[in-house]
């Protein structure tokens, strides 16, 4: 899958354990600034030896793999509008905002992202001891293709498509593709305790998850954690995020700061994901989805993102929860915003009233797609709340003693004071709704569309049709079951002809493509979807 560039649209798909096989390769790429040559720098291999007493608090150093590819070789696969501006946008965020040090943020764009280099350096540089070492940070952002192959019934497999990538007809040339799947032996051979794959495309072979994952950093077990713009099903945005793609977007709005919901300057992986995933669902109206993901080689770590001289945890407990702290204002609209249970059950009833799907209930479609639009826009402020109060819960009960605190940052239900739990799942069964809500707008968004073209696909278009099933009805000789009977044409429904066993007219449903059902007793045609009897 690709993105498509008229439509600002990218498809990207590929394989969590090949994540890491891209990270590690284009890590021996050049450094930010040093496009042009790959094999420019001789100190490649010794310039990364650092001490922990000259680096930043949390990691011993810190790494960067930056890809971005718009022009591809092979008109197969479109150009892009983005992806290198998107690569160009995280490593100087990684350099000014995080304090990657610039010559270890390995800036990739375009024609030097040749799968001869990717693969070259995947060995050469990616897994040099002496340039990364145990206790340091890698992160690998890629923007560009990324196709998934589908094995049957062995499941699929994704590959990311260097610039030079190529296809052979209606199929990607596989080997000319980093196949996602041949890296699960070079993640393990990443000296870096904690590697961070982002990837701005979608992929298929993934052991995705939407579970919520660990909020706290955890520096100090192995950690390789993946999270996706989509799925390798969806379409994922090329554009819409000012001069960037929506999911690259919301990934650099989540390392300024909006993810930091505790206020300790620290954005973990569990923040990321969720900040991220909130603000694509919602610009994208859900149809594109960020997944997260960790490679077999992953042992419960947590990868943490912090400017230079912030040390994850270094807050206290009670600092931390003070952060999370709201003003008693904020408390009563977070309330009164609970309310939207009440209108969603509203909205239910009356979608059940939509019917049938003719021209006299569009405006009361549309009128109700307004609305319940509205209520779904609100999800993201639901879910935000919903991540306050599971880390309010959480806070409270480490600062009480009543746990530990640990990488998991989960609070212990059953022992939450009573009324934060109850703010608690009343806002989880709000979100739930609002998900169930979303799909109806989906379901009534088909409805109207196809109430808006009722007349025309099955009055007008089959005019001549009607004409000749009206006659063949009103011929009492070869069919007296429809004595007296004086039709005109339905909505929804278009002739097929006689049935050649009983003589009777066939109707199929135009929404459906099925045959309405037949009372055989009395001959009678009733179609009850549309609420059309005759």
């Amino acid at each position: 899958m690709w993105r498509s560039p008229r439509r600002d649209i990218t498809l990207r798909s590929t394989r969590t354990i090949a994540l890491a096989a891209v990270a590690v390769a284009l890590l021996a790429l050049p450094a930010l600034g040093q496009e042009n040559d790959p094999a420019t720098d001789p100190e490649r291999g010794v310039s990364g030896l650092v001490t922990v007493e000259d680096t930043p608090p949390g990691y011993a150093s810190r790494h960067a793999l930056v890809i971005g590819i718009d022009d591809y070789q092979d008109p197969g696969f479109p150009d892009l509008g983005h992806a290198a501006a998107d690569a160009r946008g995280v490593a100087k965020l990684l350099v000014e905002q995080l304090g990657f040090e610039p010559d270890r943020v390995r800036l990739v764009l375009n024609g030097d992202a040749t799968k001869d280099n990717l693969d070259r350096e995947l060995e050469e540089w990616a897994c040099d001891r002496r340039a990364i070492g145990k206790n340091d940070l890698v992160v690998v952002f890629f923007a560009g293709h990324g196709v998934t192959r589908d094995l049957g019934g062995r499941g699929q497999r994704g590959y990311l498509v260097p610039v030079d990538g190529a296809r052979r007809g209606q199929e990607p040339a596989w080997s000319s593709l980093i196949d996602m799947d041949d890296f699960e032996g070079v993640s393990e051979a990443i000296p870096a305790k904690h590697v961070l794959f982002i990837l701005d495309c979608c992929f298929g072979g993934l052991a995705v998850t939407r579970a919520p994952p660990p909020l706290a950093a955890g520096l100090s077990n192995r950690a390789r954690q993946v999270i996706t713009a989509g799925s390798a099903e969806q379409v994922v945005f090329d554009g819409g995020g000012g001069g960037h793609s929506v999911f690259t977007a919301a990934v650099l709005d989540a390392l300024r700061g909006q993810a930091d919901l505790d206020g300790d300057r620290v954005v973990t992986f569990g923040e990321l994901y969720n900040q991220v995933g909130r603000t694509v669902e919602m610009k994208t109206e859900r149809r594109q989805t960020p997944l997260q993901a960790t490679l077999p080689d992953h042992e419960g770590g947590c990868v943490a993102l912090f400017p230079p001289g912030v040390k994850p945890a270094a807050s206290t407990v009670a600092e931390r929860l003070m952060a999370l702290e709201r003003t008693a204002e904020e408390r009563l609209a977070e309330i009164e915003r609970l309310s939207d249970a009440v209108t969603i059950r509203k909205l239910r009833t009356a979608a059940d009233e939509l019917w049938p799907c003719v021209p006299d209930k569009v405006a009361d479609m549309t009128a109700w797609l307004v609305q319940a639009k509205e209520i779904v826009g609100r999800r993201p402020v639901h879910e935000d709340s919903l991540l306050r109060l599971r880390q309010e819960a959480y806070l409270k009960q480490v600062l009480a003693g009543t746990i530990e605190e640990g990488e998991l940052a989960e609070p212990v239900w059953d022992e939450v004071e009573p009324k934060l739990r109850w703010r608690y799942e009343t806002t989880q069964d709000l979100v739930t709704d609002l998900e169930e809500l979303a799909a109806t707008v989906t379901d009534v968004e088909k409805r109207l569309a196809f109430a808006r073209t009722v007349r025309e696909k099955s009055v007008e278009m089959y005019s001549v049709e009607w004409r000749e099933a009206i006659a063949s009805i009103a011929n009492q000789k070869e069919c007296p079951a429809y004595e007296g009977l004086v039709m005109t044409p339905q909505l929804g429904l278009v002739p097929l002809g006689r049935d050649p066993a009983s003589g009777l007219q066939e109707f199929a449903h135009l929404q459906t493509g099925e045959i309405p059902y037949r009372d055989d007793e009395e001959h009678l045609v009733i179609d009850k979807e549309m609420g059309i009897v005759f």
